[in-house]
């Protein structure tokens, strides 16, 4: 709970004083076991004067909006712990991984329309892109083939409007 106020004063104070240029917060890097995240399972927070980003140990990036946020610093919406509720509730999964030939990731839908994603490597290159992709209620399910793709490192970038999801895949 300590750790939870002190992320959340700091960030914050960061916003209250306009340094947002670099800023890192690092926290403790425990085993994640499920796929729900907490504040436990951050690795490090950034800001700049439009997101925050936040990583987690797994690999998985969350960058959100601030503006969509409605940070008056009143809100519940400006806690990271707030962020990280709506990441689970999406309980975004990339299957299998490592892949073969084909991609497929679900995701559970309460409070998107549309989304766009794209696969791309460390450097930023990207190989698969698909863009206004229909979110229905509840579960929704994804594949891509991949089969051209040379072996590697890659990530799915999955993004909505007010934020975006960062999740690491291998292709064997």
């Amino acid at each position: 709970m300590h750790k939870i106020l002190y992320l959340f004063i700091v960030f914050i104070g960061l916003a209250y004083f306009n340094e947002f240029q670099s800023q890192i917060l690092v926290v403790n890097q425990p085993n994640i076991s499920t796929l729900n995240y907490s504040t436990n399972d951050i690795e490090k927070v950034t800001l700049n004067p439009i997101f925050i980003n936040i990583y987690l140990i797994d690999s998985t990036i969350v960058s959100y909006n601030l503006e969509s946020l409605n940070l008056n610093f009143q809100s519940e919406n400006a806690s990271v712990d707030n962020i990280i509720s709506k990441v689970n509730r999406m309980d975004l999964v990339i299957f299998p991984n490592p892949i073969q030939n084909e991609l497929k990731f679900t995701f559970e839908n309460s409070f998107i329309k549309e989304y766009d994603f794209k696969i791309i490597d460390s450097k930023g290159i990207v190989y698969n892109e698909m863009k206004n992709c229909v979110a229905k209620l509840g579960l929704n399910t994804n594949s891509v083939n991949l089969e051209n793709l040379s072996k590697g490192t890659y990530y799915l970038s999955f993004e909505e409007k007010n934020f975006k999801i960062t999740k690491l895949f291998i292709k064997q």
